[in-house]
């Protein structure tokens, strides 16, 4: 199989194994120790630093703050996120770089050799794969993008020597729990004892202190170890030992940057603040919150996709001088009722549309149904590439368009404008 295109590749996974998600640890981490004792790799890389990163949202810009310095200071990084927008490949960078496809097949049939059978997610195969690419290069620092969860993820079977929680939110709660609490376990599950544990969430769910503790790890609480202060469009970064900023706002968001830059310093590895003034003002993750211009107008993309994520979102809303439009979807088990309800009167007008060719997504008029019960007008159309010209056409050239509801309909939006972004 090594020569066969990475489109068969991934295509072959789903079919094989069609499971979306199955949590544990006993397969993947069977298949690893084969692996990596083939290729007489350590199992969690040895002196190689990995940090590992959790959280019901703030995952993807947090990770992107860390590779920004990372890079900022010459050293070769390795990450892992997911999901991807457009292309599988972005779910693995080298120094910045998107992984090719021919180390990308080369790294599945390796993997697949050394399953010798014992099935796999499509998850779990392409995480292991991302491993052992990692495993192969030159690298500084290792950065892992937990997929759900913690504490029974693929990821989680490589002990991190810093663990980075962002924050706590109801999400997957019939994976994870439907309590913040519950759900704070399995985020914590990461962490490791003795080592650095890295605390976004300032508002903690019942018994979390508790929770904290039981995992022995050395927690660094925001507020506390290291603080993040926002004055207006711009923020400061604090810790013992130095002290950053003001620093510009970004679209991504103050405690995310503030929290990879936290886990940074955690790994004693180069630092200068100034290189670490100028690489966080670079980061940037495709989607969150991320401003486009398409046929004249101004879009702001967002994959805010669930209610924790839609505070967020009318967080920035509430602070721009601009009247604003959405163009939305989301998945069928969501709660978007809980989504649409921070954006109330922040944003005038919806067109929905269902995700395109995916048995998850909600009906569009149900969509549309639950935003006019909330007191908004909303349209519900075929496409979300119908929805977006609607947008253009029909709402003030003033407005924002706010596209949202998931990576899945960031990713159709992005494939719908292709060449026309400015």
């Amino acid at each position: 199989m090594a020569n066969t295109a990475l489109a068969q590749w991934l295509e072959r996974l789903q079919a094989a194994h069609p499971v979306e998600i199955e949590l544990g640890l006993e397969r993947v981490a069977a298949v690893w120790q084969r692996l990596a004792g083939e290729q007489g790799w350590p199992l969690s890389f040895g002196d190689l630093p990995v940090v590992s990163v959790a959280g019901t949202n703030g995952k993807g810009s947090t990770v992107a703050a860390i590779e920004a310095l990372a890079l900022g200071h010459g050293l070769r990084v390795g990450c892992y996120t997911s999901p991807h927008l457009l292309r599988f490949n972005e779910r693995i960078r080298l120094s910045g770089s998107e992984i090719d496809d021919a180390q990308l097949v080369a790294a599945l049939d390796r993997v697949d050799r050394a399953r010798d059978g014992v099935p796999l997610t499509f998850f779990e195969h392409t995480t292991l794969a991302a491993l052992a690419i990692f495993a192969s290069a030159p690298l500084d620092l290792i950065v892992l993008e937990v997929g759900l969860g913690g504490r029974l993820d693929a990821v989680n079977i490589i002990d991190a020597d810093v663990a980075v929680v962002t924050s706590i939110d109801l999400d997957h709660q019939s994976f994870l729990g439907n309590s913040r609490a519950a759900i704070a376990v399995e985020k914590l599950g990461i962490a490791r004892a003795g080592r650095p544990l890295l605390i976004g969430e300032a508002d903690h769910p019942d018994g979390f202190a508790a929770a904290v503790a039981a995992t022995a790890a050395e927690p660094h609480w925001v507020g506390e170890a290291f603080s993040c202060t926002v004055d207006g469009d711009q923020w400061r970064y604090r810790d013992a030992g130095i002290e950053i900023g003001p620093l510009p706002r970004s679209a991504l968001l103050p405690i995310n940057l503030a929290l990879g830059l936290a886990a940074y310093r955690q790994l004693g590895l180069a630092f200068m603040a100034d290189t670490a003034t100028a690489a966080l003002a670079r980061a940037g993750v495709v989607g969150r919150q991320q401003r486009l211009t398409w046929r004249g107008r101004q879009l702001l993309l967002d994959v805010a996709h669930n209610p924790a994520g839609c505070r967020q979102l009318a967080a920035t809303l509430a602070g721009l001088d601009q009247p604003a439009v959405a163009v939305a979807s989301a998945f069928a088990d969501k709660d978007f009722a809980a989504m649409v309800a921070p954006l109330r009167g922040l944003i005038g007008r919806w067109w929905v549309a269902p995700i395109a060719a995916n048995p998850r997504a909600a009906d569009a008029p149900m969509l549309a149904q639950l935003i006019y019960n909330g007191g908004s007008q909303a349209d519900a159309v075929a496409s979300l590439g119908e929805a977006l010209r609607a947008a253009v056409a029909e709402s003030p050239p003033e407005s924002l368009i706010v596209v949202l509801g998931s990576f899945m309909v960031v990713a159709e939006i992005l494939k719908e404008i292709g060449e026309g972004v400015a």
